[in-house]
């Protein structure tokens, strides 16, 4: 475990009546004691960036959580569960979405899929029609995600547009704002955060995919975010957290314009524990997370050596 650290990734809270999946707020403060009665130390994520930054192994017992997007309902995550825990975590909203200019392209998307009247659609993303099963929920679950990778790999430019007319094809009106199972938190909410000790970083304006915009956007949208969360924010920290985060979803020529731009270090959602320590100054654009499982043995194998030894055994 030497030069590793547990980072997990949260993402909405449970509303199944709304079609939002997540972990319900009893979980999450399960998970969060089950880990400290481990041993697990729960850090925030600005101490692994630094020990990283010093060249420093850090702690194997340093567990960090951070929650991506920036929803109400991760507002209240913190209140109800980290912040009476006095348990630190750091949030990465996408800032136009706080700013109620957009929701993501990915939830109008999913909207779109459940709210489609239709069993059985072909949808044309400009590489060939596709046939996608809309009959049952399991179904148009996995049509969702098969939709989802196929705009993934749209240039930047035309992502919104084509979630659009995917949803014209599917026979829905997306609202221009946000319904209220979807809504941001507010900037004012943030900063109450933010004063009991819940931390905020970079996750672009518009939570496009980074590897597919030009240079321009991808600096705009790094630079954009970075000026908004310091106008609003006490103390923001200057971590990227790609949106969705997968391999293809980042590159280095984005890790070098983040650098250039003064952003000290990347998380992405590479499903492993983060190496720390190894690279000196250098800074870390591809710290892995997990993204925090459904199961508390999970959480615990995760937050502690286990996974890793079960990684070496598998090598073997």
């Amino acid at each position: 475990m030497r030069g590793r650290a547990t980072i997990f990734v949260l993402h909405r809270v449970h509303a199944p009546q709304f079609g939002v999946r997540g972990h319900s707020l009893n979980y999450i403060g399960n998970a969060v004691d089950a880990l400290r009665a481990s041993g697990a130390e729960i850090v925030p994520l600005r101490l692994i960036i630094e020990a990283h930054t010093k060249a420093e192994p850090g702690n194997p017992n340093w567990v960090a959580l951070t929650i991506d997007d920036g929803f109400a309902d991760q507002y209240q995550m913190c209140r109800e569960v980290f912040v009476p825990r006095g348990c630190p975590a750091t949030c990465f909203p996408v800032t136009d979405f706080l700013d109620c200019q957009l929701w993501p392209w990915d939830d109008r998307l999913g909207w779109a899929f459940e709210h489609s009247p239709l069993q059985r659609v072909e949808l044309d993303w400009g590489r060939g029609v596709q046939p996608l099963d809309l009959s049952s929920p399991s179904a148009r679950l996995a049509s969702l995600r098969i939709a989802r990778s196929a705009c993934k790999q749209l240039p930047g430019n035309q992502l919104f547009e084509t979630v659009n007319a995917l949803a014209t094809q599917l026979q829905v009106q997306i609202p221009t704002e946000a319904p209220p199972q979807h809504r941001a938190m507010t900037w004012a909410q943030a900063r109450e955060l933010e004063s009991s000790g819940i931390e905020f970083g970079i996750h672009t304006c518009t939570h496009r995919i980074v590897s597919r915009l030009d240079e321009h956007s991808l600096q705009q949208e790094l630079q954009t975010s970075w000026q908004r969360l310091q106008s609003e924010l006490a103390k923001p920290l200057p971590v990227v957290s790609w949106p969705t985060g997968l391999p293809d979803d980042y590159t280095q020529r984005d890790e070098r314009i983040a650098a250039r731009l003064g952003i000290e270090a990347g998380v992405s959602t590479a499903g492993d524990y983060a190496l720390i320590g190894s690279h000196g100054n250098t800074p870390a654009f591809t710290l892995a997370r997990f993204g925090l499982p459904g199961s508390i043995s999970r959480v615990l194998q995760q937050g502690s050596w286990i996974e890793r030894g079960k990684q070496l055994v598998r090598r073997h």
